[in-house]
């Protein structure tokens, strides 16, 4: 590969990680950086792998002009149901952590 194509796949790649950061934080979920169960850790390269291929660049960008915090992910979304089962997970931690 060029060079200059690979160049252009790690920004789009960049790019793509930086929505999809912003699309966490608006949904109000942390994935940790480690510690991670096998199966987190599956489901978290997929859902990498989602937002890479996703199509929906523009409408992305756009959702995220307009979200407000913990905003349910938009049905474009191709992680919107893996996003909102670890917020719920999250929400439970949380929850059962309370005093």
């Amino acid at each position: 590969m060029p060079a200059n194509a690979m160049e252009h796949v790690v920004g789009v790649f960049e790019d793509r990680m930086g929505l999809r950061r912003r699309m966490l934080a608006v949904a109000g979920v942390t994935v940790p950086g480690s510690g991670l169960s096998p199966l987190q850790e599956t489901e978290e390269r997929a859902m990498i792998v989602r937002c890479f291929d996703c199509g929906s660049e523009s409408a992305c960008v756009r959702w995220l002009e307009a979200a407000t915090d913990r905003a349910d992910p938009p049905v474009f979304c191709p992680n919107a149901a893996a996003i909102g089962r670890i917020r719920a997970l999250t929400d439970q931690e949380t929850d059962c952590s309370a005093p």
